[in-house]
């Protein structure tokens, strides 16, 4: 929480650096449309890109059952994202889940989760 440019994302990354930890980063700020929703989530069924890796829950799935130790995802900007993005946030915060494109829940309770925001942030400072 701050305003831009003070190192927010900087932060966690080198947490997850310090760590040796694998990280997954992830920015918003442009995730606004429903364009940005499939990209997020991954391609339906029948369309180009359907579970080819690129979606964010596949990609932390990878992450997941291919290293030693649980990743690190770094979501930026959180505030900004499409609000079925933050449903799907909101989730992995709550259940430890998040879904991928055909519908399969990635279990993801192992792993930590740094959001960024600049919400607020003109309250904070008037």
């Amino acid at each position: 929480y701050g305003p831009s440019g003070v190192g927010k994302t900087t932060a966690g990354n080198l947490l997850a650096q310090g760590l040796q930890r694998p990280i997954l980063p992830k920015a918003l700020n442009e995730s606004v449309n429903e364009q940005s929703v499939v990209e997020f989530k991954g391609a339906g069924h029948g369309l180009v890109g359907y579970m080819d890796g690129s979606s964010f829950p596949e990609r932390l799935e990878t992450l997941i059952h291919t290293s030693p130790v649980p990743p690190i995802v770094v979501l930026d900007e959180v505030e900004k994202a499409h609000p079925d993005i933050q449903k799907m946030v909101m989730r992995l915060l709550d259940e430890g889940k998040i879904s991928k494109a055909n519908e399969e829940d990635v279990d993801a309770k192992g792993v930590d989760i740094i959001m960024t925001s600049n919400a607020g942030i003109r309250e904070f400072t008037d």
